[in-house]
């Protein structure tokens, strides 16, 4: 039957045995029939340990003894053991081969705590590896459910002790201890289980929410939330109080930096169903830290510009009527002629039909100012209106109803100031996001936009037709809801203020209402299911007691 030794060493086997045999006449190390000692990893391949012959002339006496032996080749591994007779088809012995008291110890592995202690084994595809420190045989991390083989394997403690460490780019923190894993393999993923004693835990209260983070370098500080460098999943696995430590798990590919950390905010790319990507002739490529509701886009290029375009750019791809609506609420770096907008073109190119309402940073030494561009045919020039003031910060909003293409800007979504109309014949299909351009070649802006909204369709025609019943601008900057936790997995807690909730309805990011619930009851706090609905991002309304309507995004992970 399978031995597991899992997370332990000094694997040691003994044994009584018996055994007949034959041996050569004139050289009796020349052993023809014998009993053999044998292990196997995978039960298909078996090693010799040792051979067992009578004695005597040509070895025809019977023979016995007791063996003794320490194999490390079994340490941390999961093995069988085995013996068997060989016998030629000369002369031979009656008696053959016999065992017993078979008896097989070996010592448990404590955890590695010190620094620079490494394992290195190879991995294959379903097995089960226990890394076990080459200097004292301690219990460093495992290894199982790879889904390729992830080659030569190496795991080492690259930093210890019983305190911890705050990240330089990331808001959280991390044991003293931390891990480096080397493997050949950078593709396949593997479950990694890492190993903790309560005294190099002792600096956190709530151990049970640390979560196992991989950081793509060999320096686990060079993890950065909006490079989005590092790999965040798993738990608490195991909590063995008997022998003092406790075991994390998660899923992770390739080599880098790991150690457990407590929960963070951290950048991800904006949710499904948007997609980001440079337009035109950018030499700083651009980027997109998405965060609790907020569009952080980084972006490079001259923006919407005479016949060539060049910026960063998040969108969907819709047809037919469209409008989308965006607070951009501060630049970074915006010089003078970094700018952001909400844009509808008919495709990616850098001379499409484009039509955006631009504000940008400080062209005119006056502060932020705002107009309407639009280039009408492919490979025209573009056109812009005269620029207006524009404090940030503003909401944005663009329509298309048709071929009429209309360009707002306001103080909030209840009080739109019509900044221009025109027609362009674009296309059935187009692309509707928000952009952000430093207005230069060689340098960076970033454009944070916030309570970004996409209608399409039978969605825009009902907005033109229906009478805002919403609050007034003064309580729309007083009143607001919590939201929590953002991003979420199964529930959604929703908070007001100095009032109550009557219903709370969720739309996707189409406009479409997907879900309503009512409360008959006043309360200021209620819990909204959310396990139902697919990964991307919703809108979220809340209606209160007293009237007021308010809305928020929230990410469904």
């Amino acid at each position: 039957s399978l031995l597991n030794a899992a997370a332990a060493s000094n694997i040691t086997v003994s044994f009584d045995w018996e055994a007949g045999g034959e041996t050569d006449a004139v050289d009796p190390n020349v052993i023809f029939d014998y009993g053999e000692f044998v292990y196997s990893l995978d039960g298909s391949n078996y090693v010799a340990v040792q051979k067992f012959v009578g004695s005597g002339p040509l070895g025809v006496n019977t023979a016995s003894g007791t063996y003794t032996a320490e194999i490390p080749e079994l340490d941390g591994k999961a093995f069988f053991l085995g013996w068997r007779w060989y016998n030629d088809t000369n002369a031979g012995t009656q008696f053959s081969f016999a065992v017993d008291n078979v008896k097989v110890t070996a010592i448990p592995a404590g955890i590695e705590t010190e620094k620079d202690a490494l394992a290195t084994t190879n991995v294959t595809a379903g097995n089960t590896i226990y890394f076990l420190s080459n200097s004292d045989k301690a219990l460093i991390a495992k290894i199982e459910n790879a889904t390729a083989d992830l080659g030569c394997v190496t795991m080492e403690v690259a930093s210890a002790g019983n305190s911890f460490k705050v990240f330089p780019n990331i808001s959280t923190a991390r044991p003293s201890k931390s891990f480096i894993i080397s493997t050949e393999n950078a593709e396949a993923t593997y479950d990694l289980t890492l190993y903790f004693t309560e005294e190099e835990l002792s600096a956190f209260d709530a151990t049970t929410e640390l979560i196992p983070l991989k950081v793509n370098s060999l320096n686990i500080d060079d993890a950065d939330g909006r490079a989005g460098n590092f790999e965040l999943n798993g738990s608490l696995t195991d909590v063995n109080t008997e022998d003092g430590f406790r075991a994390y798990t998660a899923t992770f590919a390739g080599s880098g930096s790991i150690s457990i950390v407590q929960d963070f905010e951290y950048c991800t790319d904006a949710p499904s169903p948007w997609t980001s990507s440079d337009v035109g002739n950018v030499q700083l490529a651009g980027e997109i830290c998405y965060l609790d509701g907020h569009f952080e886009m980084t972006g490079s290029g001259v923006g919407m510009n005479d016949k060539a375009d060049a910026f960063y750019f998040t969108y969907q791809q819709l047809s037919g009527d469209a409008e989308i609506i965006a607070r951009l609420n501060s630049f970074d770096n915006g010089g003078l002629n970094g700018n952001a907008s909400v844009v509808i073109r008919e495709d990616l190119s850098n001379n499409s039909k484009v039509a955006a309402t631009t504000i940008s940073a400080n062209p005119n030494f006056k502060g932020a100012e705002v107009q309407f561009e639009f280039r009408k045919s492919t490979g025209g020039k573009l056109t812009a209106t005269n620029y207006q003031t524009a404090g940030l910060p503003k909401y944005l909003k663009l329509v298309r109803s048709g071929n009429n293409v209309t360009s707002y800007i306001g103080d909030s979504t209840n009080n739109w100031i019509e900044i221009a109309s025109t027609r362009v014949n674009f296309g059935s299909e187009i692309y509707v996001g928000i952009a952000a351009a430093s207005g230069t070649t060689n340098t960076t802006t970033l454009a944070d936009f916030s309570e970004v909204t996409v209608a399409q369709g039978t969605e825009v025609a009902s907005k033109k037709q229906s009478t805002s019943t919403t609050m007034n601008d003064e309580s729309a900057e007083s009143k607001s809801f919590a939201l929590y936790p953002n991003p979420a997995v199964n529930n959604v807690n929703v908070e007001v203020q100095d009032d109550t909730i009557s219903s709370v309805a969720i739309y996707n990011m189409n406009g479409q209402m997907l879900d309503k619930i009512s409360f008959s009851n006043a309360q200021s706090r209620v819990r909204i299911d959310v396990s139902h609905l697919i990964q991307g991002m919703y809108v979220l309304k809340v209606n209160t007691g007293t009237g007021d309507t308010m809305t928020k995004q929230f990410v469904k992970k």
